[in-house]
């Protein structure tokens, strides 16, 4: 494998991490407004306790 390979690969993953932290965070805003408990939104979500914190300030 090249190196382009590899940067193009490590590129593809990083954005498919980016894409899943974000649907997450758009879950667990949805959770919230829903009025569902922070531990299960924890649990759902894989998101932190500082995460979930800075949804529920924003």
């Amino acid at each position: 494998m090249t190196i382009a390979e590899q940067l193009r690969r490590e590129g593809i993953q990083q954005g498919v991490k980016q894409g899943e932290k974000k649907a997450s965070l758009a879950f667990a805003r949805q959770l919230i407004a829903d009025g569902m408990g922070r531990l299960a939104i924890k649990r759902y979500t894989g998101l932190t306790d500082n995460e979930i914190n800075a949804l529920t300030q924003q």
